[in-house]
């Protein structure tokens, strides 16, 4: 995964999250967890996506993370500059 699509999901960006929980977790996790209206069974998105980020380092004996506001707000108006286009 790129950095600019890390920032993007700990930025709550939903449009991404089918592709990065289908790489984070098996698909039975993912439907468990999310309903197809969104609701996360109580557990915010942003955590569902950091449990599953901190179950792939715990592999490679990396320490977990915790979330950070001031840092995903930060990545949000960095990523809301970008321009995701083609350059021709």
């Amino acid at each position: 995964m790129s950095l600019k699509s890390f920032f993007l999901v700990l930025a709550g960006l939903a449009p991404l999250y089918n592709a990065v929980t289908a790489l984070a977790t098996p698909v039975a996790h993912v439907a468990a967890a999310v309903s197809p209206s969104g609701n996360c069974n109580g557990t915010s998105y942003q955590q569902i996506v950091l449990d599953n980020h901190n179950n792939h380092r715990a592999n490679h004996s990396a320490n977990a993370l915790v979330w950070n506001t001031t840092l995903a707000n930060q990545a949000k108006v960095w990523a809301e500059r970008c321009v995701f286009a083609h350059g021709g």
